[in-house]
């Protein structure tokens, strides 16, 4: 009886290390994604400001 409890109670915290674990590479997932997503907002940003002068000079000259 005792060696099943004790099974059963590994069994239990291992499956707690593993649902924390998963947790974790969730998080670092989303963490990735909005970097991302940020480097990608910022990239069209500094395209529209590159062709707002391209506009502007063809304006100018």
């Amino acid at each position: 009886m005792k060696e099943a409890e004790a099974k059963v109670k590994r069994e239990t915290e291992q499956a707690k290390r593993e649902a924390q674990e998963a947790k974790e590479r969730a998080e670092r997932g989303t963490d990735e994604v909005k970097r991302a997503k940020e480097a990608r907002e910022e990239w069209e940003k500094a395209r529209r400001e590159r062709e707002a002068e391209k506009t502007m000079r063809g304006y100018r000259g």
